[in-house]
């Protein structure tokens, strides 16, 4: 899709929305850190522009 997207000049841009404190416990903040340094690799690799609210 991003290939698609950047042939036809089309950026594409992937918005994290942003989670509570409570949601966000000690468990789930490694997994949320994780998720964020994959999608920041893919994000460079394919070309693709990621942002986020919080």
């Amino acid at each position: 899709m991003v290939n698609h997207l950047n042939g036809h000049g089309v950026q594409l841009v992937i918005v994290n929305q942003p989670l509570t404190d409570i949601y966000l416990d000690q468990y789930r903040q490694g997994y949320e850190q994780e998720f964020q340094t994959y999608m920041r690799d893919w994000s460079l690799k394919l070309g693709f522009r990621l942002s986020g609210f919080g």
